[in-house]
């Protein structure tokens, strides 16, 4: 792509879960919630992809799947908001901007019945997307490019836990999901080369609230789930020990309720850059 403009896209949404079969005093829990699709701007799945002197603006992937009524996990937000690759990506004088991953989706209830037994804790909440700026696998090289106001999605919120109608017992809450990691860029494996590039203004989801408690016959609550993890890495995020390189660069300016504002994970500085904040890296 070469002086190109890339606005205001969204990518495909989950899929439905499926429902679960029933005994005669059990349900089994549905499938979980589909995920969000991925590279709302542009998606590379292999090869080589160079973008020269090009805007990728508001971009967005779709939410994960909520199961309101449905016992299954919450879906996760889709990756890669402006753009996803799995290839060898160079940017070249290039904005990437505005863009956001969708949110986790809620997690369904658990069971409710008429003994300790047939109670369970409600599901997980789906995570945010990650990478809202980019999300990358393989190699990803920068060269005077700026990446700013990206933001990952939230997580999503857990399951109501399960009420017992005749007993004790009650069950929890579902846990809620992690916020989405790497605001501006996410380092999934492989390379992150920048050169001459600013990395500002991005920011990371927040965490998903665990889901009430259910209650029993005598009207006595459990406890909520736990809630999830905020997003980390509002800059950079290389979460699984990719390797990236940064020159004559700017990483500042980046928030999260999370780990790493400015960056999270191993960043190795060849000279002249500025961190505001780099206690995360």
């Amino acid at each position: 792509l070469r002086a190109s403009v890339v606005l205001d896209n969204l990518s495909g949404g989950g899929g439905d879960a499926g429902h679960g079969g029933c005994g005669n005093s059990y349900c089994m829990d549905a499938g979980n919630g589909g995920n969000g699709g991925y590279g709302g701007g542009v998606a590379s799945q292999a090869g080589s992809l160079s973008i020269v002197s090009s805007t990728i603006a508001d971009n967005r992937t779709s939410d994960g799947r909520a199961l309101t009524y449905l016992r299954g996990n919450g879906g996760n937000g889709g990756n890669g908001a402006g753009l996803y690759s799995e290839g060898i990506l160079s940017l070249v004088g290039t904005t990437v901007s505005g863009n956001s991953t969708g949110s986790g989706g809620h997690g369904g209830p658990g069971q409710s019945g008429g003994c300790q037994s047939d109670t369970t804790v409600g599901k997980l909440g789906g995570e945010g997307g990650d990478g809202a700026g980019i999300y990358g696998v393989h190699t990803l090289v920068l060269t005077n490019t700026t990446i700013s106001g990206n933001m990952t999605g939230g997580g999503g919120g857990g399951g109501h836990g399960g009420n017992d109608y005749c007993g004790n017992y009650a069950a929890s809450g579902g846990i809620g999901g992690s916020g989405g990691q790497g605001g501006g860029i996410l380092v999934a494996d492989g390379t992150l080369v920048l050169n001459n590039d600013t990395v500002s203004r991005n920011r990371t989801g927040s965490a998903g609230v665990g889901g009430p408690g259910g209650s029993n016959a005598n009207g006595t609550s459990a406890p909520p789930g736990n809630s999830g993890v905020p997003g980390m890495g509002g800059g950079i995020a290389n979460p699984s020990a990719g390797t990236v390189e940064t020159q004559d660069s700017i990483i500042s300016g980046n928030r999260t309720s999370g780990a790493g504002p400015d960056c999270l994970g191993e960043v190795h500085s060849n000279g002249h850059n500025l961190f505001r904040i780099s206690s995360g890296c």
